[in-house]
C-alpha cells in the first residue's frame, strides 16, 4: 500500500478567487484533489491520475452517512469525525471495513497524531479527526 499526503487547502473568506499562491502551489502538484459536495449531493473527489481507477468519497462524520457510504466503491474520507467516532467504528465493525481504516487527528496543527489502527483511537478524538476508510 502506498501512503500519501493530505493537504487541506481552504479558500480564505469564501472567495476562490483569495487563494494563497501557496495554495495555488499546492493543489497544482496534487495528483487527486477532493472537492466538497456536488450539485447532486454527492462529495467526490476529482481524480487526476489515470492509474487510479476507483473514486475517493469525501463523507460527513454523521454515523447515518458513513453508514451510506461504506459501500460505496473506492476510499471514503470521513470528515470531522469526533461526535461520532465511537458509532463510526461500531459500523465499520459491522460492516467489515475496520481494518481498513486508519485516522489522523489534529492533521498539520501541533500534536498531530496518525493511528494506524482504529483499536487505538479513543472514543472521541478531536474535532479535526479525519479518517480514511479503504
Amino acid at each position: 500500500m502506498s501512503k500519501g499526503v493530505l493537504y487541506g487547502v481552504g479558500t480564505g473568506p469564501g472567495d476562490p478567487e483569495l487563494l494563497t499562491v501557496k495554495a495555488v502551489r499546492t493543489i497544482e502538484s496534487c495528483p487527486v484533489i477532493a472537492a466538497p459536495q456536488t450539485a447532486d449531493g454527492v462529495m467526490v473527489a476529482l481524480d487526476l491520475t489515470p492509474e487510479m481507477s476507483s473514486p475517493l468519497h469525501i463523507v460527513p462524520g454523521g454515523y447515518d452517512d458513513v453508514r451510506r457510504a461504506i459501500g460505496w466503491p473506492g476510499t471514503k474520507v470521513v470528515m470531522k469525525a469526533r461526535r461520532s467516532l465511537a458509532d463510526t467504528k461500531r459500523i465499520l465493525r459491522e460492516e467489515g471495513a475496520f481494518d481498513g481504516a486508519e485516522l489522523v487527528e489534529d492533521c498539520g496543527l501541533p500534536g498531530e497524531r496518525v493511528y494506524r489502527s482504529l483499536d487505538d483511537v479513543p472514543d472521541r478524538g478531536s474535532y479535526f479527526s479525519t479518517m480514511v476508510v479503504r
